[in-house]
């Protein structure tokens, strides 16, 4: 989930709250591109990716949730969790706020449906993918809401409200994520089969060029089932550091072997551990067999 903590932090304190988030997000994007971050390449030279690289870092990203809560709703770091993939094809359903241009629009869906292609091709999971007004949550596995802060504490609001109170949590996250936030999901899953069932993803839409690609790219792959980050991770997008901006090869080949028939949803660590040798390389080979070429 992109989060840029450091450098929105500096960035606010030159800039000050009072702009607005697109400026903020836009000069925030020159500061990261300035310093050597929001990089695109896709395999580089300098971080070479290793089977062992692939077995540790699976681990990490796939069998940990990055946030959780304690039994007296406090949050906590990185908290185990048994691995959740699709099993079934997914739609994945854009939603723009009623005063999106429709050049934003067109740009944001032919992203949308490039990356989903790519995800398929990673993964096996058939994705389609459309796209509709702001006037209703349209059927859709994944929903993906491209809100400025106004769309977004309206829907706040409405989940708040709700009768049964079970949307209070996705409420209080919407509504109270800080500006560092950018974009965001919750996943939903069976609590017997662990097979993902819905999502629901926030894209703030002050966001734009690279920095909402990158969105596109981070959230929809997590979506998929690589749930954490971690800070040791690299060359990844699932880390906070804002490296790199796009999927990189790493990324893929984590893709490659969620999604690898030996694993299955509801597997622990314990289980899945002693297989990923093997899955790595299986990977490894599906991706020699056919390079990706930005």
């Amino acid at each position: 989930m992109k989060s840029v903590v450091l450098a929105a932090a500096c960035l606010l304190v030159l800039s000050g709250c009072e702009r607005p988030l697109e400026t903020q997000y836009r000069e925030l994007g020159n500061l990261l591109s300035s310093t050597n971050r929001m990089r695109t390449d896709y395999d580089p030279t300098d971080a070479p990716v290793t089977r062992d690289m692939l077995v540790r870092d699976f681990e990490t990203i796939a069998l940990y949730y990055e946030h959780g809560t304690d039994d007296e709703g406090n949050d906590i770091g990185p908290v185990p969790t048994p691995l959740e993939r699709w099993e079934q094809p997914v739609r994945v359903r854009l939603i723009f706020d009623h005063d999106a241009e429709r050049p934003e629009i067109e740009e944001t869906m032919r992203w949308t449906r490039d990356f989903t292609a790519r995800l398929t091709r990673l993964s096996g999971v058939p994705i389609t993918v459309t796209g509709s007004g702001p006037e209703g949550l349209e059927p859709g596995d994944m929903i993906v809401l491209f809100y400025h802060d106004e769309s977004r504490a309206a829907l706040a609001d409405a989940l708040r409200s709700s009768e049964d109170g079970s949307d209070n949590r996705v409420s209080i996250g919407i509504r109270d994520t800080p500006a560092e936030e950018i974009c965001f999901f919750w996943p939903v899953a069976d609590d017997e089969t662990h097979e993902l069932k819905n999502v629901l993803m926030i894209m703030k839409s002050e966001t734009r060029d690279l920095m909402r690609l990158s969105c596109i790219h981070e959230e929809l792959t997590q979506a998929m089932g690589l749930y954490n980050d971690d800070d040791d991770v690299r060359p990844s997008l699932f880390n906070d550091d804002e490296e790199f901006a796009l999927l990189t090869r790493h990324d893929a080949l984590l893709l490659r072997m969620l999604y690898d028939p030996a694993l299955t949803p509801g597997m622990s660590a314990e289980e899945v551990r002693p297989l990923l040798p093997a899955v790595a390389d299986r990977a490894l080979a599906a991706d020699a067999a056919a390079p990706y070429q930005p």
